[in-house]
């Protein structure tokens, strides 16, 4: 199992927490769920359907509840963490540029604040 964690802003907010409590807890939460686990089980080997890379380093965890399509965007941190930083629901094909934006503006962050522990 990989070690996963929830990013955090400097000042505090936790944006992957903020979209689970946009889930539904009886259908949606547990489903999102599952397919973290699956992330911290085969971190890097998970491949499509289920993860996919964007760019710069940023992934996406792909699932489909209902007809909704759900992404949630990682990183890896060296091999020491799986690194999630937000969700949302994809209502395009592709996902939007301004959410892979988000997960590299939190990706660098997170690194300029954790590097020095590598």
């Amino acid at each position: 199992m990989r070690n996963v964690e929830y990013y955090t802003t400097p000042n505090g907010k936790c944006p992957i927490l903020e979209y689970y409590g946009t889930l539904d807890e009886e259908n949606e939460l547990p489903y999102a769920t599952r397919m973290v686990d699956l992330l911290k089980e085969f971190g890097h080997t998970l491949r499509r359907p289920q993860a996919a890379l964007l760019r710069d380093g940023i992934y996406e965890l792909r699932f489909r509840i209902n007809r909704n399509q759900h992404r949630i965007l990682y990183f890896f941190f060296y091999q020491k963490a799986i690194i999630l930083t937000h969700g949302f629901y994809k209502s395009k094909s592709a996902v939007d540029p301004i959410e892979i934006d988000r997960a590299i503006k939190y990706k660098k962050e997170y690194f300029s604040r954790h590097e020095r522990q590598k």
